[in-house]
C-alpha cells in the first residue's frame, strides 16, 4: 500500500513540474517578444535622435 501510495506521489510531482516548466517556457516567450519590441522601438529612437542631430535640430527646444 505504502509503495502505491509513493509512486502517486512521485507521479503527481512528475505532472506538478511539467506544468510548472509548461508555465515558465509561457513567459520566458512572451520576455522575449517583448524584450523583440523595445529593441525596435529603441532603434527607432535611435535614428530619430540621429536624423534630428544630423539637420541641428536640439531636442531640448
Amino acid at each position: 500500500m505504502i509503495d502505491l501510495i509513493s509512486t502517486l506521489v512521485f507521479i503527481a510531482l512528475i505532472v506538478v513540474t511539467a506544468i510548472q516548466i509548461h508555465s515558465l517556457t509561457k513567459i520566458l516567450k512572451i520576455l522575449n517578444e517583448t524584450t523583440l519590441k523595445n529593441e525596435i522601438h529603441l532603434t527607432r529612437i535611435e535614428k530619430t535622435l540621429e536624423a534630428m542631430e544630423t539637420h541641428s535640430i536640439s531636442p531640448d527646444k
